[in-house]
């Protein structure tokens, strides 16, 4: 075979070439069409699925808004909702009138979203007219004056009575039992969920609303078996279940788990102590139930029988300081402990034995007898008459248990009279114990004793006689108790 043979013509090879002005009109008419769907397309989006007002046939609630704007829509809709009104009946009385011009609507979005529903909704308006009828919540604005005005006026909540208060559930604190007490089903009112069905039957555009008041009861938002108890009384066994107590003279105190609680703090299972909340309640609680100082004690007399005396500067205060460190540490560690009360002087052996503070040495004023008696180590060293503070003229001698200041000789007691002068009264024998109020000799009286003190009394001093005061003053020392009772 030739090599001439083997060539392709040249004719064959032209027959083989594309038609490029065919392919080129083509491709105009594509674009052409694509263009004109995308312009169709953008002009439907726009009018359908983003109109700028509603289609024919729409309404919002029953009211026409087709060829309206989201706002002229919205304007148009609370306008009608403001014409209605709610009558509230029961037992087939009107016992209030809640108008609804009354309230403002904020319905914006529930309008712009009614608008532009989004894609497949829209799709679904434009062929339903039946979805064009729209329905969006109208809730009013329940916090104005006129509706607070009017609900609290309804005679159904003004004159409500009930025989029996419903109540939570909770655990008791009484103990270290944390028994849960059960919850009360009651009677009474349950106003706020009465004011969310108003508020509802005004939303819904309801003319009439029938109250019933078993509907509204109140009842528990927590039960035996809720959770939230259930929780809290297993807080409480493994927290605030520890006893922690504190001897003082005579008396001790146990912390209670409500006081436990509110001295410690928790994040998680990490417990804090709160250094302030235990401050506060040694200073408060601890303080008034250890500290002696101006107790109510109840004694026995040197002349027989027994009294009640309180008030008083005499007394054993607890140490603030000391004490704060000790509760502090307690309930770090959470364990049953009993510790003594620490004081800001130490209580003799004698005293701690005896459980009275005042011990067995001391002077006693009785009011009512005008005695005075002396007593030392238990044993009665002196009693005499005596004439206290003058009532009539308002110098009665304070009651309570004080401290003898101090003793001193040839000393010139000075004051005022109940007429503005002034008097100057030397006695032999001062032993003050309230202020310038103290026992002492008196050697312009005569007599003690009665009823002197009722009219013709001292200015507040235990006047006595000269030589039993001298030897009152051989028994006495500074800081030792003075009762002085009725």
């Amino acid at each position: 075979m030739s090599e001439q043979g083997n060539q392709p013509s040249v004719k064959a090879e032209r027959s083989k070439k594309p038609n490029v002005r065919y392919d080129y009109k083509r491709m105009t008419i594509a674009v052409v069409i694509v263009i004109a769907v995308l312009i169709i397309l953008g002009v439907w989006i726009h009018h359908v699925v983003r109109p700028s007002v509603f289609p024919s046939g729409s309404t919002i609630n029953g009211i026409r808004v087709e060829n309206l704007t989201a706002k002229q829509a919205e304007k148009k809709v609370v306008s009608k909702w403001q014409s209605k009104s709610l009558k509230v009946m029961d037992k087939g009385q009107q016992v209030a009138v809640f108008n609804h011009s009354e309230f403002t609507y904020n319905i914006s979005k529930e309008v712009e979203n009614a608008l532009h529903p989004g894609f497949s909704k829209a799709m679904s308006r434009t062929f339903h007219k039946d979805q064009r009828q729209i329905k969006i919540a109208m809730n009013p604005d329940m916090s104005n004056s006129s509706f607070e005005t009017t609900f609290n006026n309804m005679s159904i909540v003004k004159n409500d009575s009930y025989t029996t208060k419903t109540k939570n559930a909770y655990v008791s604190m009484k103990n270290r039992k944390f028994k849960i007490v059960k919850e009360v089903y009651g009677d009474n009112l349950d106003k706020a969920k009465l004011k969310k069905a108003i508020a509802k039957a005004i939303a819904d555009g309801k003319s009439s609303f029938t109250y019933n008041k078993k509907d509204y009861y109140a009842k528990p938002k927590y039960t035996s078996k809720s959770k939230k108890v259930l929780a809290r009384q297993a807080f409480c066994k493994r927290h605030l279940g520890v006893k922690i107590t504190y001897k003082g003279l005579n008396t001790s105190y146990t912390l209670t788990p409500k006081e436990i609680e509110t001295m410690l703090k928790f994040s998680g299972d990490k417990k804090t102590v709160k250094a302030s909340a235990v401050k506060s309640f040694v200073k408060g609680t601890l303080s008034s139930k250890l500290s002696t100082v101006g107790a109510v004690r109840k004694l026995k007399s040197a002349g027989g029988g027994t009294y009640t005396v309180a008030g008083g500067n005499y007394g054993y205060n607890i140490s603030k300081s000391k004490m704060e460190k000790l509760v502090m540490s307690d309930l770090k560690n959470d364990k049953d402990v009993t510790h003594d009360a620490i004081y800001t002087k130490n209580i003799s052996a004698s005293k701690l034995k005896s459980g009275s503070d005042i011990g067995n040495s001391y002077v006693e004023v009785n009011i009512s007898t005008q005695t005075v008696y002396c007593v030392i180590k238990g044993k009665k060293v002196l009693s005499t008459p005596v004439v206290t503070g003058n009532v009539a003229e308002n110098h009665a001698t304070p009651y309570g248990v004080f401290v003898l200041n101090y003793k001193a000789t040839n000393v010139n007691l000075k004051g005022q009279n109940a007429d503005g002068s002034d008097y100057s009264s030397h006695v032999s024998y001062w032993m003050p114990f309230n202020g310038g109020i103290g026992l002492h000799d008196a050697t312009w009286r005569s007599s003690f004793g009665g009823s002197i003190y009722q009219t013709n009394g001292s200015h507040g001093c235990v006047n006595m006689p000269s030589g039993v005061a001298a030897s009152l003053y051989s028994h006495v020392y500074a800081g030792m108790p003075v009762i002085v009772h009725a």
